[in-house]
């Protein structure tokens, strides 16, 4: 089994779609379930698709040995005379080359939120308060408190998948009267993602207001509330 950290990076840089060319099967769907499968380039046990001898166990589990395909495209490429080794190698390269600079931002920014599983309640902000000069009263700051610890309870509610790309658009939003204003066709751009998945995340964080989506003008720029 791979360990964590090459699991995520394949995840990142699967753009969460199949690696077979042309297939745009997700790989984690919009209720944070992985749906993919992790497919050995050379197989992990005797027996086993293009299995090499002469590789070691780690080297078996290795990133470059590991690329992501739907239930479908990885049976096919079980056809071992057809997908050979340096076939998938390529079809992986190629695949995560779309992907690579922005999985290279994610890796550096954003936190594991898989391990995100309880949230430690704000019981003060007085130094906050103090430091920032805010200048806010006692009342002031329990109403903050608050609504951050909304925030943070809801934010525990929403997928993984979700919440990196709720981090994306703030990053690359525009700052107006205190919202942010998302460009859509440019969210899909940098992360692949067709228009209808990215409805599907969308929907999610409508659902617990962090954004507020018009469906009848997706077209238009989104205003994401500024947190």
């Amino acid at each position: 089994m791979p360990d964590k950290d090459v699991l995520r990076e394949l995840y990142l840089k699967c753009g969460n779609q199949c690696a077979f060319p042309d297939c745009h099967e997700v790989m984690i769907d919009s209720q944070g379930f992985f749906v993919g499968e992790i497919c050995h380039i050379e197989a992990a046990m005797p027996g086993g698709e293009r299995f090499n001898c002469g590789q070691t166990n780690e080297e078996r589990r290795a990133f470059s040995n590991l690329m992501l395909l739907c239930r479908n495209h990885h049976v096919a490429t079980n056809d071992v005379r057809k997908y050979t080794v340096e076939i998938l190698s390529q079809m992986k390269i190629k695949h995560e080359e779309k992907f690579t600079d922005i999985a290279a931002r994610m890796l550096e920014n954003i936190t594991d939120y898989s391990d995100f599983k309880k949230v430690s309640a704000a019981n003060s902000l007085s130094k906050m308060n103090k430091v920032l000069k805010w200048g806010l009263s006692a009342d002031d700051l329990k109403r903050l408190i608050k609504e951050i610890n909304k925030f943070a309870a809801d934010l525990q509610k929403v997928p993984k998948p979700t919440r990196e790309l709720l981090l994306i658009m703030a990053k690359r939003g525009e700052s107006h009267q205190h919202r942010l204003i998302i460009n859509l066709p440019e969210i899909e751009a940098v992360t692949g993602l067709e228009r209808n998945k990215l409805l599907e995340h969308l929907k999610i964080l409508e659902k617990y207001s962090f954004v507020d989506l018009d469906l009848e003008e997706v077209t238009l720029p989104l205003r994401l509330y500024h947190f």
